[in-house]
């Protein structure tokens, strides 16, 4: 069960994921609100118990259409529109609506830079030519012109230049005394090779490092003292959690939500979000589509197809607007292309009033399904009567 370790606020928002993961929430904020799409996510029978067996009263709040258009706004600007559901945006907007009210000011939104959507087609320069090309011809020698034996003679006056030295002089030790004399080196197999220098030195230094590995282990004589210092992973304690939670100061309006693209919304409209198991997001980013076919980008977040190529390829990337105009892509190491389907042949389109084709471009036609047109009102069917009470 989670525990807030955060500023604790006076209006706390809760996300389905708090619900879920059965959080203390009366340590994350005084009064909790949450929106009636939230409730009707949770299906578990669990959930819904702990739901129902709340210590305190769980407000039901209802969004503007006002707070709606506004949270659709920001979430166009930065690239989360069509990631956010129905329920995420409700959520978001119950918190613009709360902050509003308890406030009574309007958030400060921070500058969004998105890039200007243009129809060119951004390519790479073609990189510059590295193989060297010699300005001298070198002159290819025939079959007939070719003398092995000068040749050969050309390479055994240069090797009786090379002056051939003892490889025991590069070395340093001598190969002709017979014996190689292990003792010297320190590491001879005798009982008594600690008696050299070498072997001493060798041995002291094992006993040192078998100090330090002991005193690095956790034992039950030093757990107190390892336990003080985190047990060496660098973490909190937890008398340090209970005053971090005591000394922070509430909070108007906080929101409660594991969900990256809420955060990155709220984030940039300046919102306070809490943590839920460490899981929040720690910089505000925008993002925009961009074409796997092509290469091209787009800032519109309601096309599927792309402007240049017109192949369904888009991807949503994220995106740094430099100073100087440089846009800067941050594409993901762990992306892999879904290929599922791609195997099989395309399949033929089909005619008629109630075909089902798949869309393969943005101008495809597309059946008309108009309604049947009325019959003639004056012409009656066979067996109705005037009696009818739909004729009356």
């Amino acid at each position: 069960m989670a525990v807030n370790s955060g500023p604790k606020a006076m209006h706390l928002v809760v996300d389905s994921a708090g619900f879920i993961e059965q959080a203390k929430l009366d340590t994350y904020g005084v009064k909790c609100h949450t929106t009636q799409s939230v409730l009707d996510e949770i299906h578990d029978k669990r959930t819904r118990a702990f739901i129902n067996t709340l210590p305190y009263p769980l407000n039901i709040g209802v969004p503007t259409p006002e707070s709606i258009k506004w949270v659709k706004d920001l979430a166009k600007k930065t690239g989360d529109y069509l990631v956010l559901s129905k329920t995420d945006i409700e959520v978001i907007a119950l918190v613009y609506q709360l902050y509003t009210e308890v406030t009574g000011k309007e958030p400060v939104v921070k500058e969004i830079k998105r890039p200007t959507f243009t129809d060119k087609l951004f390519r790479c320069q073609k990189p510059p030519d590295l193989s060297v090309k010699s300005k001298s011809r070198k002159e290819i020698l025939t079959d007939e012109d070719f003398d092995a034996e000068l040749v050969m003679n050309e390479i055994e006056q240069e090797l009786e230049h090379v002056q051939e030295e003892p490889l025991g002089g590069q070395i340093g030790v001598s190969l002709d005394d017979g014996e190689f004399n292990a003792n010297e080196f320190g590491f001879g197999c005798d009982s008594d090779a600690d008696s050299s220098s070498d072997g001493g030195f060798a041995s002291e230094k094992s006993e040192k490092s078998e100090e330090i590995d002991e005193n690095e282990w956790i034992t039950a004589d030093n757990f107190d003292e390892k336990l003080q210092e985190g047990l060496g992973l660098g973490a909190l304690r937890l008398n340090e959690e209970e005053d971090i939670a005591d000394d922070a100061s509430p909070v108007p309006v906080a929101c409660l939500t594991k969900d990256f693209a809420m955060q990155n919304v709220m984030m940039h409209a300046g919102f306070t979000l809490l943590a839920l198991s460490g899981k929040i997001i720690k910089c505000a980013r925008t993002h925009v589509l961009w074409c796997g076919s092509c290469y091209a980008h787009t800032t519109k977040q309601n096309s599927y197809f792309c402007a240049i190529c017109g192949y369904p390829n888009l991807r949503r990337i994220p995106v740094t607007l430099h100073e100087d105009g440089q846009l800067e892509f941050h594409f993901s190491r762990k992306f892999k292309k879904n290929l599922r389907g791609t195997k099989f042949p395309v399949s033929r389109l089909k005619g008629g009033k109630h075909s089902d084709n798949p869309i393969y471009r943005a101008d495809q036609r597309l059946p008309d399904r108009r309604a049947p047109k009325p019959k003639n009102p004056n012409v009656l069917p066979m067996g109705r009567k005037k009696r009818d009470t739909i004729d009356i």
